[in-house]
């Protein structure tokens, strides 16, 4: 059965009743898992060449897979799952891969142990199996729609200085990468997690209000205060505050021919206009943006500087 966009977003509720968790898996766990594969598909993705995009949509596909089977489902091995949802994704990007090329990047970055050129083939073959269980699972639907456009969009109407606004955009385009290792893609339309990224990446950087045509940009939104500041208490649960121990400074990384510029570290006075339920999370956890890898941090420049040209 063929199934539409709207088939593919979630209430809350119904993601606490997801298959794992009637499986024995905690909320931790799963969240833990799922985060993990998410950083699989990407880390292949970076490994293979593959776009930005693609890596998005087989992330997506992952996360909508799992609403239908469990991470502890004996015939399903979830790190091979996730190569699946990045070979079937590479072919409708139009950016397809052998096969046989992710597996040698997925053996690698897992260290495993392939002996013999029949192992390689038993492998290659359970993938095969699994790509075919998750394009029944998506019901043939595999058009996924991404944040990354809308905020492109946005960004051209708001009222702000060229290098503000390129500050902003590239903090904003950070966290909709983050944003795929939540659920936030089964719960919230890709038009209003941009305008959250929008929002908290406001909120981050210290700016002032951005605005469009003179009006605050928050009164035009396509959606409320509270689903933003949701949307936003969810996409600061993927950062672990263990992986920020040792950071002493935020690192916002910039292209400029070539070269990376760092940002200073930021202020708590910047974080005063933080809605008060988030205040305290990013105060403890946002002591940094994630540093992306150079061929991303490229690549996302050069679409803000086409799109911020046409």
């Amino acid at each position: 059965e063929m199934l539409g966009l709207e088939d593919w977003y979630f209430k809350p509720q119904e993601l606490e009743n997801s298959p794992s968790k009637k499986d024995g898996m905690t909320k931790k766990e799963e969240f833990k898992y799922k985060k993990d594969l998410c950083l699989l598909i990407k880390n292949l993705g970076i490994q293979s060449k593959i776009p930005q995009k693609v890596i998005a949509s087989a992330t997506v596909y992952l996360h909508r897979f799992y609403t239908c089977h469990s991470l502890r489902d004996k015939n399903l091995i979830p790190e091979e799952s996730s190569v699946a949802c990045l070979f079937l994704a590479s072919k409708v990007e139009d950016s397809a891969r052998k096969l046989r090329d992710l597996l040698r990047v997925y053996i690698i970055v897992q260290s495993i142990v392939i002996g013999e050129s029949q192992e390689f083939e038993e492998l290659r073959k359970r993938v095969l199996i699994v790509e075919k269980e998750i394009l029944h699972s998506l019901g043939f639907s595999f058009t996924i729609s991404h944040p990354y456009d809308y905020l492109l969009q946005q960004a051209q109407v708001l009222t702000l200085e060229q290098e503000e606004k390129k500050k902003l955009v590239q903090t904003a385009w950070n966290f909709i990468n983050d944003s795929l290792q939540t659920t936030l893609c089964l719960q919230y339309k890709p038009q209003t997690i941009a305008y959250a990224v929008i929002y908290l990446a406001s909120k981050f950087l210290g700016s002032s209000a951005p605005s469009v045509m003179g009006a605050k940009w928050e009164e035009l939104l396509d959606s409320n205060r509270a689903e933003l500041d949701e949307i936003s208490d969810q996409l600061l649960d993927v950062y672990d505050e263990s992986s920020f121990e040792n950071e002493i400074e935020s690192q916002i990384k910039e292209s400029h021919s070539g070269s990376l510029k760092q940002k200073k570290p930021i202020k708590n006075e910047q974080l005063q206009q933080v809605a008060p339920e988030i205040k305290e999370k990013i105060i403890k956890n946002l002591n940094r943006i994630k540093e992306e890898e150079g061929n991303e941090i490229n690549q996302r420049q050069q679409t803000i500087s086409s799109s911020s040209s046409s």
